[in-house]
């Protein structure tokens, strides 16, 4: 007789273990589903908008094996914004400001490149074998 009952209380185990499962199985879908909503929203990282920020120099001539260089800066690049210098609020003394704050540090430099739009770059500024701590020459636009 101990037996029998101990059947169905194996019986009553397993019904219960595969009720669990299942519920697991339909909150994990749940989560995913709502873990893949969250994934979505951080892509836009940047959601300034570029159209509206007006050149204020042009990449004259970069320099090989400079700072410019690595960080990829080409000629004829225009100027969009480097570190916080906009077209609002350049000056030849403000661009000193950030290149000397930001020794050995990245500075985010956007540009507008020909047949790529706009192109985002991390310049850091440092001693290298040439003049200066970028390695390029920069001409108002």
């Amino acid at each position: 007789s101990s037996s029998s009952s101990s059947s169905s209380s194996s019986s009553s185990s397993s019904s219960s273990s595969s009720s669990s499962s299942s519920s697991s199985s339909s909150s994990s879908s749940s989560s995913s589903s709502s873990s893949s909503v969250a994934a979505a929203a951080p892509t836009t990282r940047d959601e300034t908008d570029y159209s509206t920020f007006a050149p204020f120099y042009v990449v004259n001539d970069v320099s090989l094996d400079s700072p410019a260089y690595v960080a990829q800066l080409q000629k004829g690049d225009q100027v969009l914004q480097f570190g916080s210098i906009t077209k609002s609020n350049k000056s030849p003394q403000a661009m000193q400001d950030v290149v000397a704050h930001s020794v050995g540090k990245p500075v985010k430099v956007v540009v507008l490149r020909e047949g790529q739009g706009v192109v985002h770059l991390s310049l850091i500024p440092q001693q290298w074998g040439g003049r200066g701590l970028l390695g390029c020459h920069l001409v108002d636009v």
